[in-house]
């Protein structure tokens, strides 16, 4: 623990986040709107195989995922309770490809995609915040953690459907 974080909890305070973690949401919602009308789209096999009926509840699950994230980096006390709500969504993304039979391949190009934008609006966040390096690299380890919880959750859901598909008649 930083000596601060140690004195701000013992006088009963959060310490504020270097940067407003609460904008991140909105800058990643706009990078990745952004890509995606920029034709990115088009060169994301995992975008097409989507029907256009499913992408809302999918936009909808991101928006949700997106806000978390900026709760999980301004919010250390709930850290836990945002890893495992985390997981949640990564998981039910997972499903939602594999109902549509997406490849695992392209449900992991999805998760790049938007990990992507997620990780350009963290490093806008921390030039305009004007974080030193050492307060750079903890938003990064904790959004990458957050990122490989969720990125191994969407996979989880794979590997549920894989013995049933998997398992010999008799």
């Amino acid at each position: 623990f930083a000596e601060d974080d140690l004195r701000a909890l013992m006088a009963g305070q959060e310490r504020p986040g270097p940067a407003s973690y609460g904008s991140l949401g909105h800058l990643a919602l706009m990078r990745i709107r952004r890509r995606l009308q920029r034709g990115k789209k088009h060169q994301a096999h995992w975008y097409a195989g989507v029907p256009e009926g499913d992408k809302e509840r999918l936009r909808s699950l991101g928006q949700r995922l997106v806000n978390l994230v900026s709760e999980y980096l301004s919010r250390g006390s709930r850290r836990s309770r945002l890893m495992d709500e985390a997981r949640q969504i990564g998981n039910q993304y997972g499903k939602e490809f594999v109902d549509k039979q997406l490849p695992v391949r392209d449900a992991v190009e999805a998760f790049i995609f938007f990990r992507k934008g997620l990780d350009d609006a963290a490093i806008e966040l921390a030039h305009r915040g004007n974080l030193s390096t050492e307060e750079a690299v903890e938003v990064w380890e904790l959004m990458a953690g957050l990122a490989d919880q969720i990125l191994l959750a969407m996979t989880d859901a794979y590997e549920d459907v894989r013995p049933a598909q998997a398992a010999p008649a008799r």
